[in-house]
């Protein structure tokens, strides 16, 4: 596929940082990214998951967009989404979009106002995004994407009950979730986002 279908400036930004195509699992995933299709992803390897959905969240909203999130990126930890936004901000330069982060380490009154100021894309973790929705209303009506990159990390202690909560929220939009295994606490937020999933291995 050779990044045909992603964006001209993000395939120059990728080219300028080393991609030049799609790894053989990536180009199969993307393509049912591209079809819409909502996804549990059986991610048993270090097979470039993660960067595929920072891929898939710049081509969802190629052009910036004024007022709520298009994308919305769960990561395990605070490191995982700064490594995320590092790579996502590189890979849009020069495309304008706002990327904002709302991690457990950050001052959750200015990650708010952050993301109320206007955003494309947020990266964070499950509990400060919840924090944010639920004490701040963070709207979600526009969203085009949610994504969970490792949800068998993401849902430690609490976060099963807050990634439900959301997950009971979503509007009509595509979700993508990554996970090492296919076990009970997913199986239990699958139930709660009432979503027709497609599952595939990577």
């Amino acid at each position: 596929m050779a990044f045909k279908k992603l964006p001209e400036t993000l395939i120059e930004n990728l080219t300028i940082a080393g991609y030049e195509d799609f790894l053989p699992a990536q180009e199969e995933l993307f393509r049912k990214i591209r079809e819409g299709k909502n996804l549990i992803v059986i991610n048993e390897g270090n097979t470039g998951f993660s960067t595929l959905m920072v891929m898939a969240s710049i081509f969802k909203v190629p052009e910036p967009q004024e007022g709520s999130p298009r994308v919305i990126m769960i990561c395990a930890n605070d490191d995982e989404v700064i490594a995320r936004a590092e790579e996502m901000r590189a890979w849009a330069k020069h495309m304008d979009l706002t990327i904002d982060l709302a991690h457990d380490k950050g001052h959750q009154v200015q990650q708010r106002n952050n993301i109320f100021d206007g955003t494309e894309i947020v990266i964070g973790t499950a509990n400060r995004i919840y924090n944010i929705y639920i004490q701040s209303g963070l709207n979600l009506n526009m969203l085009k994407l949610f994504i969970i990159d490792d949800v068998n990390l993401s849902l430690k202690g609490k976060n099963l009950a807050h990634l439900a909560r959301i997950g009971d929220s979503l509007p009509k939009c595509q979700v993508v979730i990554g996970a090492k295994e296919y076990d009970k606490k997913l199986e239990m937020l699958r139930e709660h986002m009432q979503k027709a999933f497609v599952k595939v291995k990577m």
